[in-house]
């Protein structure tokens, strides 16, 4: 097929299939991104809480380790103030009975063993 042998009508249709392609695609491509953005703004919501619950677990998990830390020193704590009393009533006994250093000897052994196995 020669140029000379073309007709407007044939060059007309030809251009009107191409505008007409251009055309489809546009609309398949606004309807894609529309579609696309509105599953965004759906999807947003639980996109922030699935956020936040990841958050407050990574929280929640230094809260729980904080929380055992410190239970552990209570719990030292509460040996060292046992140990103090029981050295104190030792001393008191033996400021009462003038001669129990059996206890005495005992509670510096106590002593000596929590501080060594700190």
């Amino acid at each position: 097929m020669k140029i000379e042998d073309l007709s407007w009508s044939t060059v007309l249709i030809v251009i009107g299939a191409i505008i007409l392609a251009c055309t489809i695609y546009n609309t398949i491509y606004s309807a894609l991104k529309n579609w696309r953005e509105a599953r965004k703004r759906k999807n947003q919501p639980v996109d922030d809480l699935n956020t936040k619950v990841a958050e407050n677990a990574t929280k929640l998990k230094a809260h729980d380790q904080m929380l055992e830390n410190d239970k552990k020193q209570l719990d030292e704590m509460g040996e060292q103030q046992r140990i103090m009393m029981r050295a104190l009533m030792a001393i008191l006994s033996h400021e009462i009975n003038g001669n129990s250093t059996e206890n005495l000897k005992k509670s510096l052994a106590e002593i000596n063993d929590f501080l060594i196995g700190r």
